[in-house]
This record gives C-alpha cells, structure tokens and sequence, in this order.
C-alpha cells in the first residue's frame, strides 16, 4: 500500500467518522428519550432524507470523485450536478405537496417537507466534498466536520440531559446545522468560489439533459441502491407496527459505524484506483481492498461473543432470540456490504457502471420480494432478513462480475 493511498484513508475515515459518528450518538440519544413509537416516525422521516440524498445528486457522489479536475470543465460539471440537485428537489417537493392533498389525515406528511429540505442540503454537500477529494483534497471535509461533530454533540447532550424536542424542531435544527456546513464549505474553501459556481450554473434544457445522460447509469445506480438499502425502510413503515419498526431501526444502528468505514475506504480506493493502468487493475485492487477484509473478518468474529453487552448498551433492547438471531443477520450485513462496496468502486474505473447498475436492481428486486414474503408475518426477524437476503444477493452478484471483468483483461 502506498503511504497517499493510507494517509487519505485515514483522513476520509476521521472525516466519515466525525459525521457518521456524531449522527449515530445523536440517533442513540434519540432512541433512549423518544418512545419507541416516537423514534419510528423520526427514523421514518429521517430515511426519506436519506432515500433522496441518494436521489438528489443522480450519481454525482460517484461521478465527481471519478471525473473532477480543477478546469473550468471540471468545474462546470460541479455546477451541472448543482442543477441537477435543484431540479430533482422541486420535483420531489411537487409529489410531495400531491401526496398531503391526498392523504391530509397522515401525520407524517406535514414532516415530509423538512426531510425534503434536509436531503437537499446534504445533497449539495456531499458532491462539494466529492468534488473536492476528486482533485485530492480529503483534509477538507475533515476540518468542516469537526466543526459539525461538536455542536451535533451539543444537541445530543441538550436531549439527553435537559429535555426533548419535538421531531418538527429535531429536523429543523438538523437543517439549520447543516446549512451552517455549507456556509463554511464557501467561507473556508481556496478551491471553491460561490461566486464563480453562480455564474456557471445553468439551467437550459440541453445542459440539464446532457448532464442527466453523462450520469445516466450513475443515477440508475444510486436510485435502485436506495430502493433497496431505504426504500424497504419506507414500505416496513406501513405493513409492520411502529414497535416491531422502533425494534428494526434501533437493531440497524449497529450498522452505522461500519457504513462509514465502507463510503470512506471506497472513496479512496476510487480515487485510488483511476490513476492505475488496466491491465495492473486486479492486482492493485486485491492489495488495497483485501487486507480490510481480512481485518473486517476477525473483527466481526471477535464481537459476535459480545452481543448481548452489545447490543443492550447501543440500543437499550433486551436480548431476547428474537434479538439474537437479529444481531447475527446485522453482522451479515457489516460483511457483504463492505467486500461488495469495494467491487462496486472497480467496476466504476473499469467504465462498467452498466453492470454495476444490473447487480443493484437484482438486489432491489430481491428486496422486494423478501418483504413480501416475510412480512408481516415473521416480525422482526423478517426485517432483518429482508436486509440480510438483499446484500447476500447483491454480494454474489457483484464479485461474480467484477472478477469475470477483470478476467477478460488478463
């Protein structure tokens, strides 16, 4: 491994921890002082956030990171992606307004505009950054998160030991912090200038298509990976109770930590990974990527044994068989998500984004009927499996076609 290549893992991992950490404390806080009930609906609204951020950018996450130079094509692609997050959050605000004239008696609805609005400034955010470690820079977003980290820390120590606060006012200052973060982003940034990007936005129809159709299986790609990584979260809402749903995203939780060590670890494998030749690819690959397996493995093995102190410290459950068995199919989705994160990143150097595309609509179709013919009847344990089946299929899929790609190269 080269020492850029462990430096930039370091920084994006403190960076993706500072956030994903302080968001998991927060959401920990969160199940301990709302009720069970009461955390269901903000997990609910929260996962539509998270759907859209998926949604918002159309794949520019990916593309950004993939394509970004310092040029003024590079930064006209920047501002294209700013188009598109703009055009797509009025879109989803429209059905939005269709779905409260339609359904005006469901409570979630009147929060659904706040989830919409958090998703698009998180939206902007993250291709900032992507932009940004595209050209190399990953200390960065470090510094601003630091920032966001503490005063996330406040809120969640504010809850904890002065009070609560309705989810209305929760999502709003989620809104306010992170708005704060793009404001920094401008005020700290020597790469980045509002004012150069305002003058570069475009919203002609032919530029707007054009960088639709340059994203197109980038987007696909991130739309069928929501439908199945939140898109099942949203439709358990409706066919299972807010407990057994309250039971299903606390058990989730623990997924958390590790999420952020599979974005920050593919992130720089990917911007690792475009400066290599293809015919050394495979081999560059499996030196990066297959060492954090390996130590994944043990790891993952190691906290088995400790489930049930596990389990009851983070999400405050008792550790029934319903749990247990639960906690196993959690650790099955710590695993494949990770190998299959690292194989999605190849196949996007390998300009395969297509397959990468296939494999994720498999695995949302998967999904689909896992949900259909496990709930509502196996509870709890058919969420998780809906999850556990989802990731199993999409981890075959993609290690069989990545490594028949790299095959064909030899």
């Amino acid at each position: 491994m080269t020492k850029n290549f462990l430096k930039n893992i370091f920084l994006n991992n403190i960076s993706q921890g500072l956030q994903f950490g302080s968001r998991w404390l927060l959401t920990i806080i969160l199940l301990r002082v709302l009720s069970i009930e009461m955390f269901a609906v903000f997990s609910f609204i929260y996962s539509i956030s998270n759907i859209l951020v998926s949604i918002l950018p159309f794949g520019s996450q990916i593309y950004l990171i993939n394509k970004s130079d310092l040029s003024l094509s590079g930064l006209k692609e920047l501002t294209t992606s700013i188009s598109i997050i703009i055009v797509l959050f009025l879109l989803a605000m429209l059905v939005c307004t269709v779905y409260f004239l339609v359904n005006p008696s469901d409570q979630s609805a009147s929060l659904m505009p706040l989830s919409i609005f958090l998703s698009l400034i998180l939206s902007l955010n993250v291709i900032f950054f992507s932009f940004l470690k595209g050209v190399g820079n990953f200390s960065f977003e470090l510094k601003i998160y630091s920032i966001f980290s503490v005063l996330i820390l406040l809120l969640a120590g504010y809850l904890y030991f002065i009070g609560t606060l309705s989810v209305f006012t929760i999502l709003s200052l989620l809104i306010l912090l992170n708005s704060l973060m793009t404001f920094f982003v401008f005020r700290f940034s020597k790469i980045l200038n509002i004012k150069q990007l305002l003058s570069l936005i475009d919203f002609q129809k032919e530029t707007i298509i054009n960088g639709f159709s340059k994203r197109l299986f980038f987007g696909l790609q991130e739309l069928v990976t929501a439908s199945y990584a939140q898109g099942g979260m949203l439709i358990l809402f409706y066919i299972i109770s807010n407990k057994i749903y309250g039971e299903y995203r606390a058990m989730l939780i623990l997924t958390a930590p590790f999420g952020l060590v599979n974005v920050a670890v593919s992130q720089v494998l990917l911007s690792h990974l475009k400066k290599v030749s293809k015919d050394k690819m495979g081999k560059v690959f499996r030196k990066l990527h297959f060492p954090f397996v390996v130590l994944l493995t043990v790891f993952l093995i190691v906290i088995y044994f400790f489930g049930k102190p596990i389990v009851k410290l983070i999400t405050g459950l008792e550790y029934s068989e319903s749990i247990r068995f639960s906690y196993i199919g959690v650790l099955l989705i710590i695993f494949t998500s990770f190998v299959y994160a690292g194989y999605e990143m190849l196949l996007v150097v390998l300009d395969k984004q297509k397959l990468r595309f296939y494999v994720m609509f498999f695995g949302a179709v998967i999904n689909i009927l896992s949900i259909v013919m496990l709930l509502p009847k196996y509870g709890l344990e058919g969420a998780i499996l809906t999850n556990v089946i989802s990731n199993i299929a999409v981890f075959i899929g993609m290690v069989i076609i990545t490594e028949t790609t790299l095959n064909k190269l030899k």
